[in-house]
């Protein structure tokens, strides 16, 4: 009998340590759960107070051990820090470019000038460079080229757009614009609707002139503006005379 309470006791002990153990197995979980939610709590306090820290202090901090050089003040298109200066690099660029193709231009214009006194187109057409440095302007008047509303050349306009064209083909590298350009009094014919059409014959005829002679189609367009950018808004006879004239621009 003893011996029989003795083994009762035994498995009872036994199945007490089982149920324990899984009971604590099926709590274990838990623990590590509670785990990782700190672990993320405290990952989001961290960022949190990453975000609200001090920038300029944090800047001041760095600059002072030499780690690397953090800008401390944007200005325009310059980074100030440590008592250097750097300029972008891409304002930088187009600063360098701008300045060298103004260069350019002059040296242009002075070329192109010169060689008009040599063909005797000095008086008939005026060459120079445009407000911003950037285009070669020459500027001739349309009645030197063309009869009064037509917008074909007359042979004698041929040989100065000829002597024209032999100058700009020395300068592969330019891009030349034809402008037509006439006065404010309308016109309306079956070949000229309107001034739009007139100035924009006038200027394909310089245009296929040029090509026709030695120029890259792919170096030149022709516009036509009519009436629409004046040099003199005044409606007297020598402002309308001044108004049609055409207008090559060479740009490089």
């Amino acid at each position: 009998m003893s011996k029989s309470k003795q083994t009762i006791g035994k498995a009872a002990l036994k199945k007490s340590l089982v149920d324990q153990q899984i009971e604590e197995s099926d709590n274990s979980w838990m623990t590590t759960y509670g785990d990782l939610i700190t672990v993320l709590l405290t990952f989001f306090v961290m960022l949190q107070g990453l975000s609200i820290v001090n920038s300029d202090k944090f800047a001041e901090l760095v600059n002072k051990n030499n780690f690397f050089l953090v800008p401390k003040k944007f200005e325009g298109a310059k980074f100030v820090g440590k008592g250097q200066v750097a300029i972008q690099q891409e304002d930088y660029n187009d600063l360098k470019y701008q300045k060298k193709a103004q260069e350019r231009i002059n040296t242009l214009s002075k070329l192109i000038i010169k060689d008009f006194r040599k063909v005797g187109l000095r008086h008939i057409v005026t060459a120079k460079p445009s407000r911003d440095r950037m285009s070669v302007k020459i500027d001739i008047n349309s009645s030197v080229l063309f009869r009064s509303g037509k917008g074909h050349m007359t042979s004698s306009a041929e040989a100065i757009i000829d002597k024209l064209t032999n100058e700009f083909c020395k300068y592969k590298d330019i891009k030349i614009g034809i402008e037509g350009h006439t006065d404010s009094i309308p016109i309306k014919t079956v070949a000229y609707p309107s001034n739009w059409e007139l100035s924009a014959i006038r200027a394909t005829s310089v245009l296929r002139r040029m090509v026709d002679n030695c120029i890259d189609p792919s170096q030149i367009t022709a516009t036509g503006y009519g009436d629409r950018v004046p040099i003199n808004t005044n409606g007297d006879k020598q402002s309308l005379a001044r108004n049609r004239r055409i207008v090559i621009r060479l740009q490089y």
